[in-house]
């Protein structure tokens, strides 16, 4: 399991009902569907007891835990806020750019929990940088900063973890292994950008904690 070490800021949400109780709906738990049974909801959290609940009637719904989306690029609060619609509690942004966006989505109060590296580590010839127009190449990782200094200046931003472009045209494995080392130094996940084969074993050589994107091996 991995755990994100992260600065949280705590909401106080609050709901025109304090107390309801859903009835005669199923149940997802993660595993298996049960039911129909009854659900409580008190002051946010599930409760066992109904009395003085507010009735709603659940007939042919279902509830289920809160999904997480572990793999989004969200581009505004609208955005963010419209994941609760679809039972999105939580989302892992890999890219915030610029920084100002990155900050006003950490800000929103909403059902949705934000999770987000802010800006990713990639080098200004990388095939990420000139694919994306809203990337500024002067927020690369060029080879005459001190890797150390961009990790740290993440983690004061309070990222919730460190996202790594490990594709090629980029990084040496010498600059992804420091990314990777630093980062755990500063207790953060590390997430790889690998599209292929060769960028996957790059991460792996890195030890970072996830790679999203992988392919096969080919022949």
């Amino acid at each position: 399991m991995i755990k994100f070490d992260r600065h949280k800021t705590e909401h106080t949400r609050t709901t025109s009902i304090e107390k309801f109780a859903i009835t005669n709906v199923l149940v997802f738990d993660g595993e298996g569907v049960r039911g129909p049974e009854t659900v409580v909801v008190e002051n946010g959290t599930i409760g066992t007891k109904s009395d003085g609940a507010t009735i709603v009637d659940g007939t042919g719904c279902m509830v289920l835990p809160g999904l997480i989306d572990t793999h989004v690029h969200i581009v505004d609060e609208t955005e963010l806020q419209n994941c609760a619609r679809y039972g999105v509690t939580t989302a892992c942004d890999l890219g915030a750019y610029p920084k100002s966006l990155f900050e006003k989505l950490k800000k929103v109060n909403g059902p949705t929990e934000y999770l987000s590296s802010g800006l990713a580590a990639f080098p200004p010839q990388s095939l990420h940088a000139q694919f994306h127009s809203n990337l500024d190449k002067d927020m690369s990782l060029r080879p005459e900063h001190r890797v150390a200094d961009w990790v740290e200046a993440r983690v004061s931003e309070c990222v919730d973890f460190i996202k790594i472009i490990a594709d090629e045209p980029g990084f040496d494995q010498a600059v992804l292994n420091e990314l990777g080392r630093y980062s755990r130094a500063k207790g953060k996940v590390t997430i790889a950008h690998a599209t292929n084969y060769t960028a996957y074993e790059r991460g792996v050589a890195a030890d970072y904690d996830i790679l999203t994107r992988p392919s096969r091996k080919t022949s």
